[in-house]
């Protein structure tokens, strides 16, 4: 079982049910953070630490994971792999979909509790101190286990990643605080 926890920004979200009703129970244990008023490195940070089980993960409010998610994950689990990321499917709002082939963690990502946990307290403690934006939480936080631990990449759709208009990737701002990010760990 995988403690995944989803982040709740929106009171009104018309992915939601998509999203929650694509987690199958019988390998995932869904924690959900309701996060609209919250740092959202300190709310990712929460998530991580909700739940009991050996490993995490996490799933974005307006995304859904695939069919196959759950009896790969269950797999990855039995891998016993520190640290894992997979392939997924980019989904515009124009319906479009694209296979999503990261060289870099995006989703689905599956780590051990106390991987997640360390890396979540020392992204929170850089972004401060950077003084970053805290949305680029899941950069510093993917960037901080790769240089402790690495990555292990499993190629599977498990993950529909929705790309739409008022994703934080569409804001110029965040996009240059990733930027710096990038620039800050050489990534």
């Amino acid at each position: 079982m995988i403690d995944l926890h989803i982040l709740r920004w929106r009171h009104t979200n018309p992915w939601w049910h998509e999203c929650i009703n694509s987690v199958p129970s019988d390998y995932f244990k869904v924690h959900i953070i309701k996060s609209k008023e919250m740092n959202y490195g300190k709310a990712r940070q929460l998530g991580f630490e909700s739940g009991h089980n050996d490993f995490v993960s996490y799933l974005d409010d307006d995304d859904y994971l695939t069919n196959q998610a759950g009896i790969e994950a269950n797999n990855i689990v039995i891998m016993n792999m520190d640290a894992t990321y997979t392939n997924s499917i980019l989904l515009y709002d124009n319906g479009i979909k694209r296979e999503y082939n990261p060289v870099w963690p995006h989703q689905l990502i599956i780590t051990r509790r106390c991987i997640a946990t360390l890396a979540s307290v020392q992204s929170n403690e850089l972004i401060k101190q950077k003084n970053w934006n805290p949305l680029v939480f899941d950069v510093v936080f993917q960037n901080i286990i790769q240089n402790a631990f690495g990555w292990h990449y499993i190629d599977k759709l498990l993950y529909v990643y929705r790309y739409h208009k008022h994703g934080i990737r569409n804001d110029k701002d965040i996009r240059i605080e990733f930027r710096k990010v990038r620039e800050y760990f050489g990534s």
